[in-house]
């Protein structure tokens, strides 16, 4: 991950140096076409998510920051119930979303036990479009999150910046390398995982179906990270894929800082 790292590491020194206990930069989620499923481990169910950083002055987020929704755009959980029949519900406050790679991914857990009050067996969780994440305020803070800057960032920013994710032709790259990350498991190590077994799972999926070049890029990226190669033996598979993933959100994070403008 040292290209990554590098990279945003350049991004904070572009922006200025700032203090650590400032408050992180507000996220834009990437929607999804359909519910990213949960997976569920010792009471837990859990999924990666892709973001961007919607603030280039700000410092990036550190694992295990806490976030929020924003009001504007609220994500939904969808609830297979074991019965049959599905039922939809707003994400609410028993939910847990917190930074994961620097500002290109969240995970989001949810308890076993709220879904299965549901009476759900199964669960998955959407993001909207201009769905937006705000880190969790921290006392003693010494550069908080203003309420102008919140509203500012979660709305009409928020807008201009979907424009320009929209553009970006690599958006969908980043979107099946979620996917993927999704589908490998925790307990995978360097020497375990196969290739064709994780395509396999993923390779149904609608980006796989309809966006030819995102599916060359992703296969190419899977046979990295499942071979011998020197980013597998240093991170195991998922933190090679996740290292692929967070190149591209790099990517697409500073497109939306250059259109929205250095002031942002």
């Amino acid at each position: 991950m040292r290209k990554l790292l590098g990279a945003v590491a350049a991004a904070g020194a572009i922006a200025g140096a700032q203090h650590a206990s400032a408050a992180p930069q507000i996220l834009g989620m990437v929607a999804t076409a359909e519910p990213t499923r949960l997976i569920c481990e010792n009471g837990v169910c859990q999924a990666e998510f892709s973001t961007i950083c919607l603030q280039k002055h700000r410092v990036s987020p550190v694992a295990g920051t806490v976030y929020r929704q924003a009001a504007a755009a609220r994500l939904e959980m969808t609830v297979t119930r074991a019965g049959g029949g599905e039922v939809t519900v707003p994400l609410g406050d028993g939910a847990r979303i917190t930074a994961h790679r620097e500002f290109t991914s969240v995970m989001i857990r949810v308890p076993e036990d709220l879904i299965r009050s549901l009476g759900g067996s199964a669960a998955g969780i959407s993001v909207p479009r201009l769905a937006s994440l705000v880190p969790e305020a921290v006392p003693g803070d010494i550069s908080p999150l203003t309420a102008h800057e919140i509203a500012q960032f979660t709305g009409p920013l928020r807008s201009a910046a979907e424009t320009f994710m929209r553009a970006d032709p690599d958006l969908p790259v980043a979107k099946l390398l979620n996917k993927v990350l999704n589908a490998v498991e925790h307990n995978d190590t360097v020497y375990r995982s196969d290739g064709s077994a994780i395509w396999a799972r993923v390779k149904d999926d609608a980006e796989a179906r309809t966006a030819p070049a995102a599916r060359r890029r992703v296969q190419a990226v899977i046979r990295e990270c499942t071979t011998d190669t020197p980013n597998r033996a240093v991170w195991g598979t998922k933190g090679c894929i996740g290292l692929r993933h967070g190149e591209v959100l790099m990517k697409t994070t500073k497109d939306v800082w250059k259109g929205l403008g250095a002031g942002s």
